[in-house]
């Protein structure tokens, strides 16, 4: 009797360390999926920038950033886009096309970035720094400041994170043609 006692025992022991190990893995789990975030973030406004640009040249126009939502399903239905690609950080995040000035929708100007904004939170805020480290900014103060999209963008023409004014949350943003 003693020995099932101990043995039932020693089996709950077990089941809360497995509980306390998954639920507890630790910064280098974080710093982990921090890493893979930023990576598919950044890959799929490269995709976005990519179908942008594929069909500017196809039609020797340039799209404008009149309406993003209608764009984005303009893309689709001439099959640059098979779906909107995913926002690993933030899965209802908006996605955006904007133009030189900053202006996602209503603007006559041509489409010059992409962008997904990912949020305000802890996680939102490591995705973000990850990408700005690997634009070669290993610690950017301006991460915790709001900025005007068109003061940041003008400084850094490349794949790129920062805390939008306007809203207060990361936003993601990739050029288009490179």
């Amino acid at each position: 009797m003693s020995n099932v006692l101990i043995g039932v025992i020693g089996v709950i022991l077990l089941i809360g360390l497995a509980f306390g190990a998954v639920s507890n893995l630790g910064p280098k789990f974080e710093e982990a999926r921090s890493h893979s975030e930023a990576g598919r973030v950044g890959t799929a406004l490269l995709q976005l920038s990519a179908a942008v640009e594929f069909r500017n040249q196809d039609h020797g126009t340039k799209l404008l950033a009149e309406d993003s939502a209608a764009t984005l399903a303009l893309l689709k239905a001439e099959g640059y886009l098979q779906a909107l690609p995913p926002n690993a950080v933030k899965p209802d995040g908006a996605t955006f096309l904007f133009s030189n000035g900053g202006f996602a929708d209503g603007s006559q100007q041509p489409i010059a970035f992409t962008a997904m904004e990912i949020g305000t939170s802890e996680r939102a805020r490591s995705a973000c720094l990850e990408i700005e480290r690997r634009a070669g900014h290993e610690s950017p103060s301006y991460l915790d400041t709001s900025t005007l999209w068109s003061a940041h963008v003008a400084a850094h023409r490349r794949l790129g994170c920062f805390m939008n004014q306007g809203s207060s949350s990361y936003l993601v943003y990739a050029p288009i043609g490179g």
